[in-house]
């Protein structure tokens, strides 16, 4: 173990514990001087003084951090989030079946609680914050050599970019023709102290030459990673499985499994219901702005693909002038640029088509809100593919058959990803990867990603 690996673990280990106390702190805190001034009934908690020397309860935490690898593998802050979220939960649940199973006054039930919920919210920004300080002195950093065209080691860069807490960079890169040439040389550099990891993407090399990369790079780099030669073939939905010593990449598809339907389905109805009911209010005022806007229906009604390909009725509020169609005629005549973003989005910037009041809307995504019934109904998810319009489906392909076996969603990792500044292909493409990647915890985290998209009105026009 290198220093910079033995120092990040211990930071890590030692900032894992001070948040699991500072939680419990906080914990007694609010059970001793908050919640005992609305609760009269709540029990007088232990002293203080007794209750700090009951901080060995943290070492069931780190140990299950330990064991889901959150000392010595790397993920991306979700993949992270998701990870602690469980572990917190299991800790947690060892403690409260401790304390049932002895009825011992070890610690407040009410501070194991009040701390679980703490530890949701502060473990996982304290895991970013100092993965980010440690990147940035170079403690967590980790050197890597891409071996592969210049397209596959910028398409790295950005992905390391956008994912910063995995801590890697690439600091070199090596096309595959020169490595296919110069091998010797390659592994020459391998020596280096600089290079902690190689990834090589295996399309435009020999299975062999990839075989003599990796024995040569063993005991010399921490990591080596192989990008498979599956150009003509998606890698998302990919299970690894081991038959012996043949390895096997097994293609799956998570939304299509009737499990997972059923789940989703009773996610939906929770989330769309109290939803509904919540913005009543809401739909009140901007039907009536709406209608104050402009002559004509409140909502918009348009047909659009749904599951197994039937045609269902999309809900939205109106934000379109009635003579659309002749406008955007006009302004396309008289709008190169406009008709090429056009032609390439099926949407442009400044639509001529949409009234000012429907532009706010837009923006936020408000005129969407009546889709919830949608939902409701079930003609819509509330997180899903895009709902194409049945013009569209001549450019879906070949993935049509993937993305209209479920159901379309009201947001999805198109709305998440750039929204409109995404084109056509790259939607199909996201769409396509959340059927075959389906989970509760990608929704969730495509919703608050939602939220927050909204919030800054990315990419929305």
């Amino acid at each position: 173990m290198n220093y910079k690996k033995l120092l990040s673990f211990v930071v890590l280990l030692l900032l894992d514990v001070l948040t699991i106390i500072v939680s419990y702190l906080a914990a007694y805190f609010l059970r001793t001087h908050i919640l005992s001034l609305f609760f009269k009934e709540v029990s007088a908690a232990l002293p203080f003084q007794i209750f700090i020397s009951r901080f060995y309860l943290v070492i069931p935490f780190i140990l299950i951090f330990g064991y889901e690898g959150l000392y010595h593998r790397r993920f991306d802050f979700w993949q992270e989030t998701r990870l602690l979220w469980k572990s917190n939960f299991i800790a947690t649940a060892m403690i409260m079946i401790i304390l049932f199973v002895t009825q011992s006054f070890i610690v407040s039930r009410a501070i194991v609680i009040i701390a679980f919920v703490l530890n949701l919210i502060l473990l996982p920004i304290q895991r970013n914050v100092i993965k980010k300080i440690l990147f940035t002195v170079s403690l967590w950093s980790k050197n890597i050599l891409v071996i592969g065209s210049t397209e596959t080691a910028e398409r790295l860069q950005q992905r390391f970019a956008k994912h910063d807490t995995l801590g890697y960079r690439v600091a070199h890169h090596i096309e595959s023709d020169v490595f296919k040439q110069n091998r010797e040389l390659v592994y020459k550099s391998l020596l280096s102290r600089k290079i902690d990891g190689v990834i090589i993407d295996s399309d435009k090399v020999e299975p062999k030459q990839v075989l003599e990369l990796y024995e040569n790079a063993e005991g010399k780099v921490q990591d080596f990673f192989v990008i498979p030669a599956l150009s003509q073939l998606q890698t998302t939905g990919v299970q690894i499985e081991q038959l012996e010593d043949v390895l096997l990449m097994k293609y799956h598809y998570n939304l299509l499994r009737t499990e997972s339907r059923i789940v989703k389905r009773i996610f939906d109805l929770l989330i769309a219901g109290v939803a509904m009911i919540v913005s009543i209010p809401l739909f009140l005022i901007i039907s009536l702005i709406v209608k104050l806007s402009d002559k004509g229906s409140i909502l918009h009604i348009q047909e659009r693909l749904g599951k197994n390909n039937k045609l269902f009725k999309c809900y939205k509020f109106r934000t379109m002038y009635l003579d659309a169609p002749t406008r955007l005629e006009n302004f396309l005549k008289n709008s190169p640029q406009a008709k090429s973003d056009w032609e390439k989005y099926l949407k442009i910037t400044d639509d001529p088509r949409v009234f000012s009041v429907g532009k706010f809307l837009r923006r936020s995504s408000l005129d969407e809100l009546p889709q919830l019934w949608n939902v409701i109904k079930g003609d819509m998810s509330l997180v899903g593919p895009r709902p194409y319009l049945p013009h569209e489906v001549e450019n879906l392909n070949h993935k049509i058959t993937i993305i209209t076996k479920v159901l379309p969603g009201i947001t999805g990792l198109w709305q998440v990803s750039g929204r409109s500044r995404l084109t056509f292909a790259e939607r199909m493409r996201l769409d396509e990867y959340y059927v075959k990647n389906w989970s509760v915890w990608l929704d969730s985290v495509i919703m608050f990603k939602t939220a927050k998209v909204l919030f800054k009105t990315e990419g929305a026009y």
